[in-house]
């Protein structure tokens, strides 16, 4: 057997041992070898027999249909997001998990619109406003069945629910009003140590109770009695066991220490609640009625609830002998009373620039007034009380607003669901019967659930679209950069448009302003979103080897040692094995790649010929490119 002989400038085939790192590079000198992987050299055997193929990477994502509305499938290629109710609610910030039905029935924001009836968005009422220079409001039925709105202050003043005056009462007290409750068929008003209530006709009031000594500080009609809260050298919940007439004044309960402030009272089944705070310490007791149903007297009722440190509770809310809203100095909870008059109360739902001083609730809802946060202006936010979550978590969203900053003092809701809000600049709010002109949408921000970038490519929109009414669509990027789409006008559109910016992104999000011609409104069922993935697509190699002792390049050029060939294949198999990766070189076109070795295939189809050992054949390498 011939050897070949070379001269010591020439690298050695046969490695000693395996390379010290997987990125191991390979020189050509004297000897052409065509590639390399992890440093260790072959020529190629590419031929009719054993081609040499490369492939582009399938990095679709596998999506299957798990939203409740059909077509989340990916049966196209597409990535798809569509919605087509929004009663989850406000308050998400990602479109996912997709699995949890309420998020795909949620968005980021809204502000004029209507959510709250499946299938479609529609403009919300507008309120208008009267300057009556009263801070102070609530809403009542006189005797001949007429539903009234009663202002005071200085004077008191009665309209009609369009907010027209009906007559106004200037005598029957004596101060300055600082206060109004409805309590059924009449009103009661006080002053810092007076309290009036009014005949039946809500045209006069009459001395009710006087306070020779003391500060009223407010006054609650609870389960047919007047709770007051006044201060003498402390603060003292009192309660007044006769509603009409001059009954005696009874303790129920003391406050804790001398700054405690009384915030609200409310109804319970067995009971009532009433809250209050000092510094940023706040609480909820309970006071419970005996078998007698008078209210049993105490100096230290039981606290059934305590605020977080830092969160006072400034008002509460009974509703259906089972829901109690608390407006908060930090936002709004709901809470729930069991059939012993025990409270429980979930998350924040909503958080508030400004403390929540005023609930109303009608139907299955509530709402709550918060100064300066609906768009930046004074208004409501409306609570699904229908759609708890697990968390005790209710859908909430922007509603009924003023274009005003002032802070609401009373909110009042008509027997027929309609809003009426009084502010501490003395402005009565009306809601009307007249829609917005406009009012907006943002979703949730979509990723398919990905970090992955992907291109958006498309939307189609689906609604109800007036002549001259229009709804129109705006990209809105992670970072808050705002891009016009387009605006359908007169019809729904039937086609896909393109979406902006076409450059990859982690994620996106949609914003749809509603806008009204005057006449006829428009209603906005759904949206569906297409994108492609964007990630570098990597590549299936498949290379064929020589892998024998003794070779010969290209240029005719022999070189080899004895059982070289099993060392270069189990040098290999060795550095790949444990699936890391490996550097693969193209040696002719100087292309160097990462891979990861899915296939490494040893064929021997024939005796090696004379002067080879008995090991050589194939080696047939699969690859895929990592990006």
């Amino acid at each position: 057997m011939t050897t070949q002989r070379y001269d010591i400038t020439e690298r050695v085939v046969s490695y000693l041992g395996i390379p010290t790192a997987h990125d191991s590079t390979y020189t050509n000198t004297k000897f052409n070898y065509d590639y390399a992987f992890n440093g260790i050299p072959f020529l190629a055997a590419t031929s009719d027999q054993y081609p040499y193929r490369r492939e582009l990477l399938d990095v679709r994502k596998q999506q299957f249909d798990s939203s409740n509305d059909p077509g989340e499938q990916s049966l196209s290629g597409w990535w798809l997001r569509s919605q087509s109710s929004f009663t989850g609610g406000a308050g998400i910030k990602f479109v996912e998990p997709t699995s949890d039905e309420r998020v795909m029935r949620s968005y980021e924001y809204s502000y004029g619109l209507d959510v709250w009836t499946e299938g479609q968005v529609s403009l919300l009422n507008a309120m208008s406003s009267t300057t009556t220079g009263h801070n102070y409001s609530c809403i009542c039925t006189d005797s001949s069945g007429n539903e009234r709105i009663i202002t005071a202050d200085g004077t008191i003043t009665v309209r009609d629910l369009s907010g027209t005056v009906v007559t106004t009462i200037s005598t029957g007290w004596t101060g300055t009003i600082i206060g109004i409750r409805s309590v059924g068929d009449r009103f009661i008003v006080w002053t810092t140590t007076r309290i009036y209530y009014s005949d039946t006709a809500l045209t006069t009031v009459t001395l009710h109770h006087n306070f020779t000594s003391g500060t009223i500080k407010n006054v609650w009609f609870v389960k047919s009695r007047l709770i007051i809260a006044l201060t003498n050298t402390t603060s003292d919940l009192k309660e007044l066991g006769v509603v009409w007439g001059s009954g005696a004044q009874t303790d129920v309960a003391t406050g804790p220490n001398n700054t405690w402030v009384w915030t609200d009272v409310i109804d319970t089944p067995t009971g009532f609640l009433a809250s209050g705070y000092f510094g940023n310490y706040s609480a909820i007791y309970q006071i419970g009625l005996d078998t007698a149903g008078q209210v049993i007297k105490t100096t230290a009722p039981r606290i059934t609830g305590e605020m977080p440190a830092g969160e006072t509770v400034r008002a509460m809310k009974g509703y259906l002998g089972s829901y109690v809203g608390m407006g908060t100095s930090l936002g709004f909870r709901v809470g729930t009373i069991d059939a012993n008059g025990f409270l429980s109360y979930g998350p924040l739902i909503k958080t508030t620039s400004n403390p929540v001083t005023a609930i109303t609730a009608y139907d299955r809802f509530m709402w709550f007034g918060a100064k300066s946060s609906v768009n930046g202006y004074t208004g409501t936010y409306r609570i699904d009380l229908s759609d708890p979550d697990n968390a005790g978590f209710f859908p909430y969203a922007g509603d009924v607003s003023t274009t005003d900053i002032d802070g609401i003092v009373n909110m009042n809701m008509t027997t027929t669901g309609q809003i009426v809000l009084s502010t501490d600049a003395g402005k009565l709010w009306i809601e009307g019967s007249t829609k917005l002109t406009s009012g907006v949408m943002k979703t949730g921000l979509i990723r398919f659930s990905t970090l992955e970038p992907k291109v958006f490519k498309r939307i189609r929109i689906r609604g109800n679209i007036p002549n001259n009414s229009s709804i129109t669509a705006s990209s809105v990027t992670q970072d808050n950069v705002t891009l016009s789409l387009f605006s359908f006008t007169g019809s729904s559109s039937t086609e896909d448009i393109q979406v902006s910016p076409s450059t990859p992104l982690d994620c996106l999000s949609f914003k749809f302003e509603l806008t009204s011609n005057g006449t006829t409104d428009p209603i906005f069922y759904s949206y569906q979103v297409k994108a492609l993935p964007a990630v570098d697509k990597g590549e299936n190699i498949q290379v064929n080897l020589l892998c024998f002792d003794y070779e010969t390049d290209k240029h005719g050029s022999r070189l080899g040692i004895e059982a070289s060939s099993k060392t270069r294949y189990e040098l290999l198999r060795e550095s790949v094995k444990n699936g890391d990766t490996a550097t693969m070189q193209d040696l002719n076109t100087g292309e160097q790649v990462t891979v990861v070795i899915d296939g490494l295939d040893f064929i021997q189809i024939a005796p090696p010929r004379p002067g080879m050992s008995g090991f050589g054949g194939i080696l047939t390498i699969t690859a895929r490119t990592i990006v």
